[in-house]
């Protein structure tokens, strides 16, 4: 049994019981923590502002024999403000902390999954594109945790992919196909959006959000985020459903740039 202080992400919050709250935490030193907020719903409640999600906190935990950890206390360390003021960028912000909840196990801990969570959040709360930053982040993320495609040989005939597209990867399998090879079960995606990724997978984090994808591109490599992400965790996160949501109400995609195409 033990009490200790953790620099962590918010991933989730849900009500329980009359006042309390169970939460999961992404935390630097320990990973993936659920816990308890006892009493946090309570008007009065001290703890009700350093515990929304999305939020990066330092909190204070204390794991007894049970499974979930009791907080103690939480202070806010960054709210991202202005990625809450903007539907499209929150909703990113919930796809990362979705992603990260699927593909992490309790108390496995990853610090530079942890700072690409930082790193997201603060580009989307400073008004970078949403969907650039967010699928960016996806993509480093999973790669991060060992689920990364691999795009450099054809599964098949061993040939290394490109110059030439269009490519295809096998979305359950992780492995691609080049247009020789390719029976059209996988995903399809334009040389223009390979090299879009590619991209995405090498830049500074300084630099996130700077290659932006838009039209074709966007579309293409939304769909095989999200085709993805259902492969390798097992279900499609909610978050993911409600940017499609927007995508179908908009007719565009959720870009702080409408109307550009590739």
């Amino acid at each position: 049994m033990a009490q200790y202080q953790e620099a962590a992400i918010v991933l989730k919050s849900r009500p329980y019981r009359e006042a309390d709250s169970l939460l999961t935490f992404f935390g630097q030193t320990h990973g993936k923590t659920g816990a308890i907020a006892k009493g946090v719903r309570k008007p009065k409640s001290k703890l009700q502002a350093g515990l929304y999600p999305l939020s990066y906190v330092t909190v204070e935990l204390y794991q007894g024999r049970a499974s979930l950890a009791t907080v103690m206390g939480a202070d806010i360390i960054q709210g991202f403000g202005r990625m809450r003021d903007d539907l499209t960028a929150l909703s990113w912000g919930m796809v990362l902390a979705d992603i990260v909840d699927g593909m992490w196990s309790e108390h496995d801990a990853s610090p530079e999954t942890f700072q690409w969570l930082i790193l997201g959040f603060e580009a989307l709360s400073q008004g970078r594109d949403p969907a650039t930053v967010g699928m960016t982040v996806a993509w480093r993320c999973l790669e991060i945790a060992g689920y990364a495609p691999e795009w450099g040989h054809c599964r098949d005939c061993g040939q290394s992919i490109g110059p030439t597209g269009p490519i295809t990867l096998l979305v359950s399998e992780g492995q691609a196909q080049c247009k020789d090879c390719s029976p059209g079960k996988g995903v399809v995606i334009s040389l223009g959006s390979f090299k879009t990724w590619q991209q995405w997978m090498t830049i500074n984090p300084s630099r996130l959000g700077a290659v932006e994808a838009h039209g074709v591109i966007y579309r293409e490599l939304y769909d095989l985020l999200d085709r993805y992400v259902v492969a390798q965790v097992g279900r499609r996160p909610r978050s993911l459903s409600f940017i499609q949501s927007l995508m179908t109400l908009s007719q565009d995609e959720p870009s702080t740039k409408r109307g550009e195409t590739p």
